[in-house]
């Protein structure tokens, strides 16, 4: 698994973050309070391998819970049983060498298949972890990603 996506929306510190990531190999710098903590915090959240997620007041970005928190990570190098259309075949997605994000998948050497989960935080605290992609989200479907699964990934 390799994390090519970040997007982080009213969590904690961070009002919006979007980071295509191209490497392999990341390292977070930075002083004291420049967010690192909370953005590798994101990432354990979003991929969270139990069944419930214990989230406060404080967790949302200036502790104002009207506004969601969203988290979505997109990955490739997906365990192989993820691809099978009983699993998520349906809402893969691709993601390109410049860390584009297709949503149609295509199979190109240049070309990554790839998955978003989602984690949305609404005011009454309570997790919710999907499959992100915005060709099923216009038709208004969710797709509920299991704590073993994420464990999976």
């Amino acid at each position: 698994m390799k994390i090519r996506h970040l997007s982080i929306n009213n969590s904690r510190g961070i009002k919006t973050l979007d980071w295509k990531i191209k490497s392999d190999l990341v390292c977070l710098i930075g002083p004291g309070d420049s967010r690192k903590s909370t953005v590798l915090k994101a990432i354990e959240y979003v991929l969270y391998p139990y069944h419930s997620l214990n989230l406060f007041d404080y967790d949302f970005y200036n502790c104002e819970i009207k506004k969601p928190i969203i988290i979505s990570v997109t990955i490739t190098d997906l365990p192989e049983e993820f691809w099978s259309d009983t699993k998520y075949g349906g809402y893969l997605r691709s993601i390109d060498n410049n860390g584009e994000i297709i949503d149609e998948p295509e199979h190109d050497h240049d070309i990554n298949t790839a998955l978003t989960i989602r984690l949305t935080v609404k005011e009454d605290l309570e997790p919710q972890w999907t499959i992100y992609n915005e060709r099923t989200e216009e038709l208004e479907e969710i797709k509920i990603i299991s704590s073993s699964d994420r464990a999976a990934v």
